[in-house]
C-alpha cells in the first residue's frame, strides 16, 4: 500500500558525528542534535513502517553524518535484510579499510558509496579539512585494496569539481577499479552556500515532494529533503506518528503547495533552492553509468529514474 510520495527508498540517518569538515559542508551551522541512532529505536522504527506500509525495498544508510561513527551499524543491516531490504551505505570512506569493508558486506550491505575529493595529499586536506598528510594515501590504498578484492558488494565513488583539482586524473585511476563514477560540482545545501549561481529560470519543483526517500532524522523525525540538514523542513516524528498521519501534516501540505505552484510567495526554505534552476548542466560534470542528461535525473541512492 503506497501512504507517502511514490518511492521505494528509506533513508536513515543513523549518525551525525562527523571527522571531516569539508570546505562545501555547511557543518559550522548544524544545530541538530548531535549523537547515533540507538539500534532498539532503529528495529522500532522499521518494524512499524513495515507494519504499515509494503512499499519500500531499499535502505540507505546517509544523512549529515558518517555512518561508519554508528557501533551498530552492522546490526542494523542485518536487520534490515530481514526485511528484504536492498542496503547502500554512504562514508567519507576515512574510517573504511578492507577488513571493515568485508564486515559490512557480510552483515549485508549491498553498495558502498564513497566520497573522495581532492588528486593530491595537499588538495585533499585543504577540502577534507583533515590535518593528516597521510589520510590521502591512507583512502587510496584502503579503496585500491577494496575495489581489487573478491567482492560481491558494488563500490561507487563520487568526486567534486572543485577548483585546483584535476578531476579527470581521479576518473582515470579509478573507472576501472569502481563500479560506478560520478564527478558533481559542489551544491548549495538549499539556500546555505553559493557554490551554484541561483537561476531566473526556475522550476515550479524538484519533484521531492511527490516522489521522494522517506526521509529519517537520527532521532526519528521525517524530513522532506536530504538538503535540509537543520530540518527545517520537517514534517513528523515517526516515533509517535504514523507514516499516513506525517504526509497529513500541515508542514506537508505547505511545501506540497509551494512545488505545485499554488503558493509562490512561500518563504520556505525551497524558494531560492539551487535544486529549482531550470537548466542543470553545470551539476553533473561526469558520470560512468549513462550520459549527463539521463543520470542526472537519477537517485544517487538507487540509480533509478526520477520520475
Amino acid at each position: 500500500m503506497q501512504i507517502s510520495p511514490v518511492n521505494n527508498e528509506l533513508r536513515f540517518e543513523v549518525s551525525t558525528f562527523c571527522n571531516y569538515h569539508c570546505m562545501m559542508c555547511p557543518r559550522n551551522q548544524f544545530v541538530r542534535q548531535t549523537g547515533t541512532m540507538g539500534l532498539e529505536r532503529f528495529k522500532y522504527l522499521l518494524n512499524n513502517i513495515f507494519k504499515e506500509t509494503d512499499q519500500f525495498n531499499s535502505i540507505t544508510f546517509s544523512g549529515f553524518g558518517e555512518p561508519l561513527y554508528d557501533p551498530t551499524l552492522d546490526d542494523k543491516i542485518e536487520f534490515a535484510k530481514t526485511k528484504g531490504l536492498k542496503v547502500t551505505v554512504y562514508t567519507n570512506g576515512s574510517m573504511l579499510t578492507p577488513s571493515r569493508f568485508k564486515l559490512l558486506e557480510s552483515a549485508g550491505m549491498d553498495i558502498i558509496r564513497v566520497s573522495f575529493y581532492g588528486d593530491t595529499p595537499e588538495s585533499f586536506e585543504l577540502i577534507h579539512g583533515v590535518k593528516t598528510y597521510y589520510a590521502f594515501e591512507n583512502m587510496i590504498s584502503n579503496l585500491d585494496t577494496i575495489c581489487q578484492q573478491s567482492r560481491q558488494a558494488k563500490v561507487y565513488m563520487n568526486f567534486m569539481d572543485i577548483e585546483g583539482v584535476n578531476w579527470q586524473k581521479c576518473v582515470k585511476f579509478w573507472i576501472s577499479r569502481a563500479d560506478v563514477i560520478d564527478v558533481w560540482r559542489p551544491h548549495n545545501w538549499g539556500n546555505t552556500l553559493r557554490f551554484r549561481e541561483i537561476q531566473r529560470q526556475r522550476l515550479n519543483t524538484c519533484g521531492r515532494p511527490f516522489n521522494t526517500p522517506l526521509q529519517v532524522q537520527v532521532d526519528g523525525t521525517v524530513n522532506m529533503c536530504c538538503f535540509d540538514f537543520n530540518g527545517e523542513l520537517t514534517l513528523g516524528d515517526l516515533n509517535t506518528q504514523s507514516i499516513a498521519d506525517i504526509f497529513e501534516s500541515i508542514k506537508y501540505k505547505e511545501i506540497f503547495a509551494f512545488h505545485k505552484g499554488y503558493d509562490p510567495g512561500s518563504e520556505i526554505l525551497c524558494k531560492n533552492c539551487d535544486q529549482l534552476n531550470l537548466d542543470k548542466s553545470e551539476a553533473l560534470v561526469f558520470s560512468s553509468v549513462d550520459n549527463n542528461d539521463k543520470r542526472i535525473n537519477m537517485f544517487s541512492t538507487t540509480l533509478k529514474e526520477i520520475k
